[in-house]
């Protein structure tokens, strides 16, 4: 799976006018890859810890993790 990167995340932000982003992509294995962005430092801090909690809630979900997540 090719990875997300931030201005991925960004550029969403733009298109819908959002000042905050978090952005997840799963493939057919359920492995997944995700970037999150913020338009100020501290936006961009706040979406970055909301995303490692998302990471951590799916890395321990037992059904992805049969399915290599």
């Amino acid at each position: 799976m090719k990875s997300i990167r931030i201005k991925h995340a960004r550029q969403l932000c733009e298109a819908i006018g959002a000042r905050q982003a978090i952005v997840i992509g799963f493939d057919e294995a359920g492995r997944f890859a995700a970037a999150s962005y913020g338009a100020t430092k501290t936006e961009c801090t706040d979406a970055g810890v909301l995303l490692d909690d998302l990471v951590r809630v799916l890395e321990r979900d037992p059904a992805r993790a049969s399915e290599g997540g």
